[in-house]
């Protein structure tokens, strides 16, 4: 065996973007002081508004900025976001601060980029140097917030008091909060950042798009954490593939062993596939991967099925650990794809994510069609020469996502579906250029291409051809023997 080959995870992940950064650790301290300071000065002139009197508006006034996700739990790979929540007092309305953070963050010197995203749950991001980071916002039931609301929330009482999007925001900090106590220590964080990388490696790792959240993995390794005695990662790996392999996923994933009482019409019962049951670890149970898809569900357990296999080799001495993280080669597993190439204010980002995943279950109907992966690339892969999409100035950007279509089985024939999954195409596409239209000024009725789509049927599959290797084009990916569809 070379010198040169790495040997251990622990080698693997000090050399990638699952290595952790000091660096980073000082600057989201100083922001966080930055968007604490900004968020108060809001409340303050909010309450005034309110007619409080000065003296009272120092004890209702303080909001708190803390740390969620993978930061939470030590867990976070190099290029992950910086999740922060703010809990703000019930004196305060949430969408007042909303509204008013994000030009109040944009005069901040040192933040760039920011943007309110509207959605299911209300999302503000920026950049601070390097670092990009999410942050929500949550109201609290009393006016003063407990100094450690991560206890606070453990009561139950307190949760029964919140409703709407802060109630969503605040059980996930539970669910978050709880999964930290049972595993506190080095080895669980640093195995869930190599499971975290392997996810992303094989492009299974992406919750917008229907895949099992960063939460949903933490949970999953945390089952196994508690009851083991393995003292390296690359056993907890090894036992965590070996388990989840061979697990039955009709029935739920519970962190803690219970006596818990599972009623069976909760979950469903689809011959095609099976969707993930993983219960958070609160009073609730909620399921935590409730919007992974069925075809994502699937692909998840075919590749813990080879992470497993991969691990018997690695153990036996037939293979190195880097062939657990080798990257999916989308391009070689799927004969047959869809390409969406769009242009949008990256505001929009997070609503057209969300459609192009009903697109993916929608083709997941069509009579023929086995399963799709929906995955997101970089547009630069794409010929330069080629603009696809309108791109009328800097504030817009070009993206790129794929789905592969994989056939009920061999002897299945794409052009007996091609029109199905043409006309489904069509439909997206004429309703997201309606939903996300920019007029032309010259001409204010007519309206910029934000978004065109290709379906590609190929009779073979190129070899070697790569998302890994920008040098290969658009060109490359589309043979001789391709069919393509401009829809």
């Amino acid at each position: 065996m070379p010198e040169t080959e790495v040997r251990d995870v622990e080698k693997i992940l000090r050399k990638s973007p699952a290595r952790q950064c000091i660096h980073h650790s000082r600057k989201i301290v100083n922001a966080i002081q930055l968007i604490e300071r900004t968020v108060n000065s809001i409340l303050v002139g909010c309450l005034l508004k309110e007619n409080i009197p000065r003296n009272e508006i120092r004890l209702q006034s303080k909001a708190k900025v803390i740390i969620v996700g993978s930061h939470l739990l030590n867990a976070a790979l190099l290029d992950s976001d910086v999740d922060l929540l703010i809990v703000i007092p019930a004196c305060v309305h949430t969408f007042h601060v909303i509204s008013d953070l994000p030009p109040a963050l944009s005069k901040v010197p040192d933040f760039d980029d920011v943007q309110l995203h509207r959605m299911h749950i209300n999302l503000i991001q920026l950049n601070y140097g390097d670092i990009k980071i999410d942050i929500t916002v949550a109201r609290y039931p009393d006016d003063l917030i407990p100094d450690n609301i991560y206890e606070a929330l453990s009561d139950d009482s307190i949760l029964q008091r919140i409703d709407g999007q802060s109630r969503e925001i605040l059980i996930s900090l539970n669910t978050s909060y709880a999964i930290y106590k049972a595993t506190n220590s080095k080895l669980y964080s640093d195995t869930l950042r190599a499971i975290k990388y392997w996810a992303k490696r094989r492009k299974i790792y992406f919750n917008i798009f229907g895949f099992v959240s960063g939460v949903g993995l933490a949970i999953l390794l945390s089952k196994i954490y508690i009851s083991s005695n393995s003292s390296t990662i690359e056993e907890l790996m090894s036992e965590f593939f070996n388990y989840y392999a061979s697990y039955d996923w009709s029935r739920p994933v519970v962190m803690f062993d219970s006596n818990l009482e599972i009623d069976d019409s909760n979950f469903d019962d689809n011959p095609k596939m099976t969707k993930l049951f993983i219960l958070a670890p609160i009073k609730e149970y909620r399921n935590v991967c409730k919007s992974v898809t069925n075809s994502h569900a699937y692909i998840f357990q075919l590749e813990l099925k080879r992470a497993k296999m991969i691990c018997d080799k690695v153990n036996s001495n037939r293979l190195l650990w880097e062939s657990l993280f080798a990257p999916y080669e989308f391009f070689n597993s799927y004969k047959h794809f869809v390409l969406l190439v769009g242009c949008f204010p990256s505001y929009y980002f997070g609503r057209v994510k969300g459609e192009i995943k009903i697109l993916a279950e929608r083709l997941e109907d069509v009579v023929g069609l086995g399963y799709t992966h929906l995955s997101a690339f970089d547009y630069d892969i794409l010929e330069t020469s080629k603009n696809f999409v309108d791109k009328p100035d800097d504030s817009f950007t070009r993206v790129l996502w794929s789905i592969g279509l994989s056939l009920n089985d061999e002897e299945s024939n794409i052009e007996d579906i091609t029109g199905v999954i043409s006309s489904k195409l069509k439909d997206f596409v004429a309703d997201i250029r309606f939903q996300f239209r920019f007029p032309i000024t010259s001409s204010p009725t007519v309206y910029k291409n934000t978004m065109t789509a290709f379906l590609i049927a190929r009779r073979s599959v190129p070899k070697h051809v790569s998302f890994e290797n920008i040098d290969y084009k658009f060109s490359k990916y589309i043979s001789n023997e391709s069919r393509l569809q401009n829809l």
